[in-house]
């Protein structure tokens, strides 16, 4: 025996004992003085086995609490019959009833007669300790009588109710309140009536007649109500379970069925079959939790379930060969449930409540629920066939009918979405340049063919990427990253192809080219990166190479090219133009000395342009000139706002080689210096060697004149042009900026280290400054400092900033001030050298 059951029965036992004490203490007490007659107990106990005969049931799961007008013979018993003869006729005749009428448990039914007892004893306990020796119809006496009711129905509730939590029926307070509110009303109510009724008999005993035919009529009108309002109950339950009925999916929705069902029936199962093919689904709820199965959907489940769907109403007890498993003893009702292609069962068994078994009235429930339900189950089915339809056209839509892999459409969906998130991407587009030749020979079948085997080929390769079919001889891959992945896989897509693929019984040789466009290197949009990573893959072939990286000078349809020339003349007019500053510091103390002036082009359609996508396109169209007097004009304003708050910085600005073929240039570089008031020591023009080679003797002139005019000239990207001691001997320089792909590795690259001492030493051996741009570590720094450089540039200092953010920049660290400032170290050098 469990433990709840063990409890169980230890309150049984506490209830049968506590109701023998009251009732021998409630049988001592006398009859009220002057009834007028006695009715005898035989009669009470009559009409309390009638009482459980027509009684109204309030179901709460499980457990049911029975409105049984008990009441009303246990008020006339108070009054008009013995004590004792009251508690015999309501413990014998309510056991008796109870048993016929209901045939309960065992337990249960010896709970059931110890709770009579108890409600009669604490009934006339309660009536005669306050009756006293009053008149039972006098007002004392209503009181009396109801107090007696109210205590014994509040009793015989907490009884009911203690006993289903120790049984384990899910029965929550708020429900238990709820059924105490309408069955201690009704009891109450039952107790006016016959107060009314005793007062009528104390007058006249012949009025029995009159208030039986009242008492009859009231108890029809009554129970009608309460069967009315079950029904009203019924379907509420029922519309919300039809309207609970919105899951999209079909398993889904069963179970929200079978749920639906057993709150709405109290059914302890619930079972729903469903053919399928030459199987049947089988669904269950049992309260535990829902299962679902599959069995053989032998002859017999089948002409049963036929017979069942075409009765309509179908009531079946104790039917053991039902589809599944045995339906329990206390019946089953089974109703069709019509769906889309197929006609289905839906069977409710176990009745949870012991008050009553199933109905005709739940069987049409029932059919009403399994209607509502199939055409939820029709209406998900179709509902999913159109989802189905239409998750097949949407991958016909994205998707190459060949290989199966995504379309041109998808491939620029995806790219969009990658490159709105700003990573960085990679398109290898890989070219079947053999397919032309296949089809023309072989067949179109043949080539599709080769084409899957390719695409077969592409899909372990590009596992870590998203790859597409993207034209006819096509297929790209989005790679994550720069071009060393782009590197890597075009690497490993080379080495996939290197043996031939098999097409029927043909062996053919694939030859690809794979073309490679960066973002956003080589464009920010799909359009242009599918473009002209499709254009370095067509280029292969001309160049006899595998792999191709998109080089704009090699790309002579590239429209960037063409719309970033034709705005750029509107640009300074229209100050698209910025000018960020980047400073730099004496490395022996600390200061910080200058800074080099860099133009950015904020595109209205672009975006933020780099100097090198604009720069080429200035020169070629002239408005190099323009451009960079404009940076200068800027550069130079600025440089004396500065020297106006003290500070004095040197200013850098970069030359092109249009610049110095400029014969006017030097001349137009003097307007501006007279007009801002910038002294000309104090501006520093750089320019790469390879920019002087351009018509030499011209861009020579040009230098000199600017060095005529106290201009430092410094030589960029020191290392990785022309450098020789000719050129820098015919060149008017104070200053070398070395290379930023020298330290990148200096402190790891034995041979970058020496490369950096050699040009630091040759600087100072021609008397010129060394400038090291590209410092970004603190090692790389320190280092610089051993080797014994004049100047750092460089992220670890400093990036670019726009005028405003520089000054605050420079406003919080040591720099070089107009008052403690020395003449211009390289104005001194150059003057030392021609001397």
């Amino acid at each position: 025996m469990g433990e709840d059951k063990r409890a169980t029965w230890a309150f049984i036992a506490f209830v049968g004992l506590l109701g023998s004490i009251l009732c021998a203490l409630a049988s001592q007490f006398d009859p009220p003085l002057g009834r007028p007659f006695e009715i005898n107990w035989v009669f009470l106990a009559v009409g309390f086995a009638l009482t459980e005969r027509y009684s109204v049931n309030l179901e709460v799961r499980r457990d049911a609490h029975s409105l049984t007008f008990s009441e009303i013979p246990l008020t006339i018993g108070l009054i008009f019959t013995d004590p004792s003869g009251l508690i015999l006729a309501r413990v014998v005749g309510a056991a008796v009833g109870h048993a016929i009428v209901r045939r309960p448990r065992f337990i249960k039914y010896v709970f059931n007669v110890g709770q009579f007892a108890l409600d009669v004893g604490t009934a006339v306990l309660v009536f005669h300790l306050i009756l006293g020796a009053a008149n039972p119809i006098d007002p004392r006496g209503w009181v009396a009588g109801l107090l007696a009711i109210a205590c014994a129905h509040l009793a015989g509730w907490l009884a009911v109710s203690t006993v289903m939590r120790l049984a384990g029926a899910p029965v929550t307070l708020p429900a238990a309140f709820k059924v105490l509110a309408v069955s201690g009303t009704a009891a109450l109510a039952e107790c006016a009536v016959a107060l009314g009724g005793a007062a009528a008999l104390w007058r006249d005993g012949r009025s029995w007649v009159l208030l039986l035919i009242i008492g009859s009529g009231l108890a029809y009108f009554f129970l009608s109500f309460v069967r009315i309002r079950e029904r009203h109950q019924a379907l509420a339950t029922l519309h919300g379970f039809t309207t609970s009925l919105d899951s999209n999916d079909l398993d889904g929705l069963i179970a929200q069925s079978l749920r639906g069902i057993a709150d709405l029936l109290q059914a302890g199962r619930v079972m729903i079959l469903i053919p399928e093919g030459d199987a049947v689904r089988h669904f269950e709820h049992d309260g535990s939790g829902l299962r679902e199965r599959r069995i053989a959907s032998g002859s017999s489940n089948l002409d049963l379930m036929a017979t069942l769907g075409q009765a309509g109403r179908s009531t079946v007890s104790n039917q053991s060969h039902l589809p599944l498993q045995e339906i329990a003893s206390g019946g089953a009702i089974v109703a069709p449930l019509q769906m889309q292609d197929a006609e289905g069962l839906v069977i409710a068994a176990d009745r949870m409540s012991d008050a009553r078994g199933f109905d005709d009235e739940d069987i049409q429930l029932l059919e009403t629920a399994a209607g509502h339900a199939g055409s939820a189950v029709h209406r998900t089915q179709l509902v999913n066939r159109l989802r189905e339809e239409a998750d097949f056209r949407a991958h016909q839509a994205l998707h190459d009918d060949v290989t199966d892999l995504p379309n041109q459409r998808a491939l620029i969906e995806q790219l969009d979405g990658q490159l709105s998130d700003g990573v960085d991407l990679a398109m290898v587009t890989v070219r079947v340049n053999s397919l032309r030749e296949v089809n023309e020979t072989l067949g179109r079948a043949i080539g599709d063919e080769m084409l899957r085997q390719v695409a077969a080929r592409l899909r372990p390769v590009g596992r870590r990427a998203w790859c597409a079919r993207s034209a006819n001889d096509e297929f790209t891959l989005i790679v994550p990253g720069g071009q060393k992945e782009a590197d890597d896989f075009s690497d490993r897509i080379v080495e996939a192809f290197d043996l031939p693929v098999l097409c029927g019984e043909v062996a053919l040789a694939v030859i690809v080219g794979i073309g490679v466009a960066l973002s956003p290197v080589h464009g920010v949009d799909s359009e242009t990166l599918l473009r002209r990573a499709s254009l370095a893959a067509s280029r292969t072939a001309l160049d006899g190479t595998t792999v191709t990286t998109w080089a704009s000078d090699r790309d002579p349809y590239d429209p960037q090219r063409l719309t970033i020339a034709a705005d750029l003349r509107d640009a300074i007019p229209s100050g698209e133009l910025e000018v960020h500053f980047q400073p730099q510091f004496d490395v022996v103390n600390g200061l910080v000395t200058g800074a080099e002036a860099l133009v950015r082009w904020e595109h209205p359609r672009l975006g933020m342009l780099r100097p090198d996508q604009f720069i080429e396109a200035a020169e070629n169209t002239g408005a190099i000139d323009a451009l960079t007097l404009h940076v200068l004009t800027v550069a130079a304003v600025t440089g004396v706002r500065w020297r106006e708050r003290g500070w004095d910085l040197d200013m850098a600005v970069n030359l092109s080689a249009r610049n110095l073929t400029n014969p006017n240039f030097a001349a137009d570089v003097a307007v501006i210096l007279e007009r801002t008031g910038l002294p000309p020591g104090s501006l520093t023009m750089e320019l790469t060697e390879s920019s002087v080679m351009t018509e030499a003797e011209r861009a020579l002139r040009t230098l000199h004149e600017l060095d005529e005019l106290g201009i430092a000239i410094s030589i960029d990207d020191f290392g990785t042009g022309y450098s020789s001691l000719a050129h820098l001997r015919r060149l008017p320089v104070g200053e070398i900026k070395i290379d930023k792909s020298f330290v990148l590795d200096l402190t790891t690259s034995e041979s970058d280290e020496a490369i950096v001492r050699s040009m630091i030493e040759l600087g100072h051996n021609l008397g010129l400054t060394v400038v090291v741009e590209g410092v970004e570590t603190v090692e790389v720094r320190d280092r610089l400092y051993e080797l014994g450089t004049d100047r750092l540039q460089g992220y670890l200092l400093s990036r670019p900033l726009p005028a405003e953010a520089f000054e605050h920049w420079v406003s919080e660290r040591p720099f070089r001030t107009v008052a403690d400032s020395p003449k211009d170290r390289v104005v001194q050098l150059q003057r030392r050298l021609r001397g």
